[in-house]
Parts: structure tokens; sequence; C-alpha cells
């Protein structure tokens, strides 16, 4: 259980609209007129970070005291509870500055280690994800309208762009997952997400990829797991990941029937002791294509 109620979501959905109407502010004044720094690792943080995520401090210290709350921008607050909350107030902060819709912000829930809840909002394009406090199959959408949408999980014959190619029109046996596996190389839409990374770090294995896969693409920030969620495309690679850049994300993907683990198909799990251990992931929207990624991984 993610120790969450209703009421619970519905007033963290609150603080994260609230929040907003702080982008929008931005927004109107133009990204150039928002004060940016760099961190110790060059990577950038604008006052709107900071007010974000004490925003979200404060709504969490009033309404959860007792759980650990670990955040990209302030010290790190460890509790007596069974709970620690992880937040990115704004995922993309590159995005941000240079005009780019696709930032985010992010809150999650993980309860002994496990990530159980998450939300991910979306400012510029006024969306909000969230998975279900009691039903881990069921996700929901919040609209700029207001309007809530469910999402429940996607039937395994649904899944993604692989399902809609020819070679996979079969039964759903051992025998499909295959073809569908073996479809991935061809038709199959695969990001590698930050490949500047990529580049400095693991250039073999950046080269091997674009060999492999078709339509690989590089991308950056979160709104690429909604990509996935919403099954555009069939495989997600990233590393150097902080618990707050991706644990958010995990309750959500899990909702839609995806599968998210580290590169060697471990679960991904919060460490505390560790906060700053980086996280490599691997996440897809089916057992035959998680198989085949984590594989050209490992060669």
């Amino acid at each position: 259980m993610t120790g969450m109620t209703p009421e619970n979501v519905t007033a963290l959905l609150a603080c994260m609209t609230e929040n907003y109407q702080h982008f929008d502010a931005i927004q109107s004044l133009g990204a150039p007129q928002l004060e940016v720094q760099n961190k110790a690792d060059f990577s950038p943080v604008s006052a709107l970070d900071k007010m974000v995520e004490r925003a979200i401090r404060k709504h969490l210290s009033q309404h959860f005291p007792r759980d650990g709350v670990f955040g990209e921008e302030y010290a790190d607050k460890h509790g007596d509870s069974p709970y620690a909350w992880v937040i990115d107030p704004v995922d993309g902060t590159r995005s941000l500055i240079s005009g780019s819709p696709l930032y985010g912000c992010l809150i999650g829930r993980c309860q002994h280690q496990i990530p159980v809840w998450g939300m991910a909002g979306f400012p510029a394009l006024g969306t909000t994800w969230w998975n279900d406090p009691n039903d881990a199959t069921l996700l929901y959408e919040q609209t700029p309208k207001g309007t809530v949408h469910s999402h429940p999980q996607q039937p395994l014959s649904d899944n993604g762009t692989l399902a809609r190619q020819p070679a996979n029109d079969l039964a759903p046996t051992a025998a499909k997952e295959e073809n569908i596996a073996e479809s991935l190389l061809n038709h199959g839409k695969v990001f590698v997400l930050e490949a500047e990374i990529f580049v400095q770090e693991y250039p073999d294995l950046l080269q091997r990829l674009h060999e492999q896969y078709r339509h690989l693409r590089f991308d950056h920030d979160c709104y690429s797991y909604i990509r996935l969620i919403k099954r555009q495309i069939d495989g997600i690679i990233e590393c150097d990941l902080k618990p707050y850049d991706i644990l958010p994300l995990v309750p959500l993907l899990i909702a839609a029937g995806c599968t998210i683990t580290d590169w060697q198909g471990n679960p991904l799990r919060f460490d505390n002791a560790h906060v700053n251990k980086p996280i490599a992931i691997v996440a897809s929207h089916r057992d035959a294509v998680h198989a085949r990624l984590i594989d050209s991984l490992q060669t």
C-alpha cells in the first residue's frame, strides 16, 4: 500500500497546479528573464527550481511530518516512518530556459525503499499524471481543462508501435513475443535520453545501439516516459540519474503496464544511504522488448 488517501492525492494535485502559476509567470516574462546559476556539476538551477521545491517541502512537512524528504535543491531530511519522498522541482531546467515545453515537475513516495506512488506535472502542457494510491493498475491524467481521465493498463496485444507491424500478426504466444523482440530492431522506436552523457562515458555502447536499432532517437527530460506510457515509443535507455530524476516515474510506468529496471534487470529501489549514487535504467512496454534492450546493453 502507498499509505496515501484520495484526499492526499487531491491536496498534492492542488499543490502541483498551484506551482504552475509560477511557471506561467516565468513564461509570460520569457525564459531569458529567469535567474539561472550553474551548480558544481555545471547543471543549471534557477530561482524557480528552488521556489517550487520549497513549496512542495512545506506541503509535505505539514501533511507527512514523519516522512523523509529528498530533493534536488535542498538538504536531505531523514524521517522516522517507512516512507520517503523524492522531489525534482524542475526536471529539465535546460529545456525551461531554452523555451522547450517538455520540462516537468516530479514528486514520488517510497515505502521501505520501493517506489509506490508518483506524480508528474508538465506546466507548459497543463497536464498532470499520477497513479491511483490504492489500485496499482490505474493511472490518471488531468488535462489543461481540468478534466481527469483514467488510463487502465493496456492489454498486451495493444502494446506499442511494434504491435502494429505486420510481423506481429500472430496469436499471443511465445513465438509472437520472439517476433516482437526481433521486430524491435527494424521497427522499434528506442529513445536514448541525455545522449551527451553516453558520448562521454559509453561511446562504444552508443555506437552499438545506433547500429542495432534503425529508429534510435536522442531526447531529454521526463516527458519521454509519458510517450512510453502512451505507447508512442517502445523503449528508453538512460544513465547517470539521481533518485529524484526517475523514482517518481516508476509507479506511473508500472500502473501503465510498463517495465523499468536497471541495466542488469533489477527493480529500482531508493537507497537513502547512497542518494547520490548514479542510476542507469531501461524501460519498455513489453517483456520481450525489455529483454532485448537489456541484452543490447550487456553485449
